[in-house]
């Protein structure tokens, strides 16, 4: 489905803004639209990829994609092992040079330092959660139209708080925001257990 599909779906079915000049501008609820897409990224890692890098000797770090937001698992090509994530705080003695066996990302994650430093070149694949491109009009937002239509319920939230001066749109953005957040909990939900497969105890007994 087109963002600008999305967005006349919100102008038309919640919004009520079908009438020029509009109230809300497209310019707007693009925005609205771009920033619901990176917020479903961020929280659901619904956006993955696999990718391929290479170590170097004596070099402790290893650049990813500039739009990784989260690198969901690591390992070595040539045996399978994967890699241990530990705690961005945690802080392992370098000593020795050898083949890695833990990892740890960077604040931003454009980049993951390996334990202990690479002594030769290691090649690593793995998959990474990453945030899509800033969509225009005539763009295919990169999800079926089901999670699309969430979009929806975003926009008109955003749109709906955002130009409210005297509070009285503030109940039905309300609304609109509670079934954004169910239905981002929802994706979640989708997300981790597509990621568990089929161990069901790999799934949290809570949902937030």
């Amino acid at each position: 489905m087109e963002a600008g599909r999305v967005i006349a779906l919100a102008r038309s079915e919640f919004l009520r803004d079908t009438v020029e000049p509009y109230l809300f501008s497209d310019d707007a609820l693009l925005t609205y639209l771009n920033e619901g897409l990176s917020t479903i990224a961020r929280k659901t890692f619904l956006f993955t990829q696999d990718v391929t890098v290479q170590t170097t000797a004596g070099s402790e770090s290893v650049e990813l994609p500039i739009n990784t937001i989260a690198v969901l698992n690591i390992r070595h090509v040539d045996t399978g092992e994967r890699l241990l994530l530990v705690n961005r705080k945690f802080n392992l003695q370098q000593l020795q040079q050898a083949r890695p066996r833990a990892y740890k990302c960077g604040r931003q994650c454009k980049k993951i330092h390996l334990f202990p430093i690479p002594d030769k070149q290691y090649e690593l694949e793995g998959e990474v959660a990453y945030l899509p491109p800033t969509l225009g009009m005539s763009d295919d937002v990169p999800m079926d139209d089901d999670y699309a239509l969430l979009l929806v319920q975003f926009i008109t939230y955003r749109a709906l708080r955002t130009n409210d001066p005297d509070g009285s749109a503030m109940i039905e953005s309300d609304r609109f925001q509670i079934a954004w957040l169910e239905g981002l909990r929802d994706i979640k939900r989708e997300v981790i257990r597509n990621m568990a497969g089929d161990t069901p105890y790999a799934q949290p007994r809570r949902w937030t």
